[in-house]
């Protein structure tokens, strides 16, 4: 996600390498370890749009989720394993859909029982994929609600790559209606929210792929000579955002070192 990988969706650097980690695991059955893998992978398909690999990812770490359902890690899956069945949808078979959307439904039902106990971590991620459900089912008011949900529910409990990510799906469910303005708007928050993110190899694949909606920023170029602090320009007139977000985020650390 900073961009510095020739390839976003392989695990291949300093700190681990598919190629060579990957088989060690399986002929070990590390099932702690496979389930990471698969649940990332799925994470960086779905992410970068390579979505029947995310749904082939999705299937795999599933299948080393058995007793390890209270590690936290499942959570996050059972989010993407549904985020990803959706997006991949419109290009399934029939029986394929019919199957998908009852899996959809199932893990909706486990995260809405998380989402009441605790509602900081996965009532956003519940909208979320109510949106996209309600997107592909042609439930237009109810979509829009879910996402509304989703973006405020992620930002208020400081979840910022799911606030981005939910602003992203806002903004292509408004494009895909023409809604060019508005699409337009919302693309821009997830330009934002990925740039305070840090997120450098999502804002190029933004830009690249929505030219028409993100036109070319400096973002990437802070984030590369300051990859770990806030960007410090990014697209409009959300720079002093930024330097402001930036500003409060020091000052309350400050005060936090302090008690």
């Amino acid at each position: 996600m900073l961009g510095k990988a020739e390839n976003p969706i392989r695990l291949v650097g300093d700190a681990y390498s598919e190629e060579r980690s990957l088989p060690l695991a399986i002929a070990a059955n590390d099932r702690i370890e496979l389930l990471f893998f698969y649940s990332n992978k799925l994470i960086l398909c779905y992410l970068f749009g390579e979505n029947w690999k995310a749904v082939e990812n999705a299937a795999l770490a599933q299948q080393y989720t058995e007793g390890l359902s209270t590690m936290l890690v499942t959570g996050v899956l059972n989010f993407y394993d549904s985020l990803a069945h959706l997006s991949a949808w419109g290009d399934a078979s029939n029986p394929e859909k019919e199957a998908w959307l009852d899996r959809v439904n199932a893990s909706q039902e486990k995260m809405q029982r998380w989402a009441h106990h605790a509602p900081m971590n996965y009532s956003h991620k519940f909208y979320l994929v109510e949106a996209e459900r309600a997107r592909l089912l042609g439930q237009v008011l109810e979509a829009e609600e879910f996402y509304e949900r989703a973006i405020q529910g992620a930002a208020s409990n400081g979840f910022i790559q799911e606030e981005a990510l939910a602003y992203e799906l806002a903004a292509k469910f408004y494009l895909e209606r023409s809604r060019l303005k508005i699409a337009q708007t919302y693309m821009k928050e997830a330009h934002y929210a990925y740039t305070r993110w840090g997120a450098k190899a999502k804002i190029e694949d933004l830009e690249a792929k929505y030219p028409q909606l993100l036109p070319k920023s400096s973002a990437t170029k802070s984030l590369t000579s300051h990859p770990t602090t806030t960007a410090h320009s990014t697209t409009g007139s959300q720079s002093g955002e930024a330097l402001d977000l930036a500003t409060v985020m020091k000052a309350s650390q400050a005060i936090s070192g302090e008690c």
